[in-house]
């Protein structure tokens, strides 16, 4: 392998120790922030430099899925056991999500869940959301918040209460939400309209 930059190697050590402390990768935005860069392209550029090198793979496809070719999964990471989640509601697209009048909960696989304080379940109703790949019945997990990085798989609401599950890209004054079906027009809409209420991080589905 190719040496390192003092600075490469701090970004190299930073992504191990966040692995090795939460079990999953920073973001593109959490190392420009760690490292006061003054945009994303800047990490990206180091990101490349290091893969170029030899010292990290990347999935270009997924959020958080930066790793250094030579670390060792934590053992932490391995051991699985159960968290206990609110399991809050139904969701279907373009209408309001059906909120339980009493909270459930429900244990789901440590492994599934980054951030068990700041997750719950909703259960996917109907057959809106079959161009998601989420059928009836399918239980997702939505983190909760209200920012997003582009092209997160996002979940929020109009003043209209319409519902989106969408691919979320920030424009300006507007935002663009693009389904995952091509056939798909993505739709528009001004930023004041739109509430971003969560990102979709995983989603349990029955087979039985």
């Amino acid at each position: 392998m190719k040496t390192l930059t003092k600075r490469q190697k701090e970004i190299l050590d930073f992504i191990s120790d966040s692995i090795g402390s939460k079990g999953y990768s920073p973001t593109y935005r959490e190392i420009q922030s760690e490292f006061d860069f003054s945009s994303v392209g800047s990490v990206v550029g180091h990101i490349k430099a290091l893969a170029d090198k030899g010292f990290l793979e990347i999935d270009p496809k997924k959020r958080r899925s930066i790793v250094p070719k030579e670390l060792e999964t934590p053992k932490a990471v391995h051991e699985s056991h159960d968290v206990e989640l609110p399991f809050v509601g139904m969701i279907q697209a373009s209408f309001p999500i059906e909120m339980y009048s009493e909270t459930k909960t429900m244990k789901v696989p440590s492994p599934f869940v980054r951030d068990p304080s700041g997750t719950y379940i909703l259960q996917v109703q109907g057959d809106s959301l079959n161009n998601e790949l989420m059928k009836d019945g399918d239980l997702i997990l939505v983190e909760a918040r209200q920012v997003a990085e582009p092209g997160e798989l996002i979940i929020g609401t109009t003043v209209y209460n319409e519902t989106y599950i969408s691919r979320y890209y920030p424009e300006g004054d507007y935002i663009r939400l693009e389904g995952s079906h091509p056939d798909d027009a993505p739709a528009v809409l001004p930023s004041d309209e739109f509430t971003l209420i969560g990102a979709v991080t995983g989603l349990l589905r029955s087979y039985f």
